[in-house]
């Protein structure tokens, strides 16, 4: 059976207001408008789908219209599967997606794997009049540490998350569980805490009493 998590825990996962996702499904823009599963008055998704809605999301944030961010995130969707299945960006690599805009509105796209198809991207797009880049495989650990979160809970995904810290250096370590709570806290924030109620005099617990209903006047009544 394949996972899948609500639309609004994947709101919450990609940093975005649930409502603001909702809007984008509604406008059906690209593939937004076919993503999840109804289940009640619920949208359930996969978490390709939950990728596909953080390009957009991270795309938009480059300041470009919504339009355009839905139009351009499939594009780059097969390269998130390959770096989410670790067939790019192998040994700690990092993978961009280069985008160049050239004056007379032609668009060149590259993938880099690594800082070395980076700089030489980089070095192909120089005489363009726009470049963005977006760094895939940040994105691809952030929704996986926050899908793992949503559909295994806290203490779990934390013990498996530092199961792959052992060899990394202290400073570095306590940066990416800074940033693993952060993520928690987004997904998983902790419950809302009920009224505790008091202590009596004899030390036994009372609960808050029920306060007595007040009568509203439906005018009121003013002292000369």
């Amino acid at each position: 059976m394949t996972a899948r998590t609500s639309f609004v825990t994947a709101a919450r996962i990609i940093d975005e207001h649930p409502e603001t996702v909702r809007s984008w499904r509604h406008k059906r823009l690209g593939p937004l408008g076919e993503i999840g599963e109804p289940s009640g008055r619920d949208l359930l998704l996969e978490l390709r789908e939950v990728m596909l809605l953080a390009l957009v999301s991270a795309l938009n944030n480059q300041n470009r219209p919504l339009e355009v961010s839905a139009a351009v995130a499939p594009r780059w969707l097969d390269y998130v599967d390959l770096v989410a299945t670790g067939q790019l960006g192998a040994d700690d690599r990092n993978v961009y997606a280069v985008e160049a805009r050239y004056p007379d509105g032609h668009v060149t796209r590259y993938v880099a794997d690594g800082v070395d198809q980076l700089q030489e991207a980089m070095a192909a797009v120089a005489g363009s009049a726009a470049i963005s880049v977006l760094n895939l495989s940040e994105l691809v650990a952030r929704v996986q540490t926050g899908w793992i979160i949503a559909t295994r809970g806290v203490d779990a995904a934390r013990a498996d998350y530092l199961t792959h810290l052992h060899d990394v250096p202290e400073g570095e370590r306590a940066a990416l569980l800074a940033e693993f709570d952060r993520v928690a806290s987004r997904v998983a924030p902790p419950p809302r805490l009920k009224r505790a109620g008091r202590v009596t005099a004899n030390g036994t617990f009372a609960p808050e009493a029920t306060p007595e209903p007040v009568q509203v006047l439906s005018k009121p009544r003013v002292k000369a």
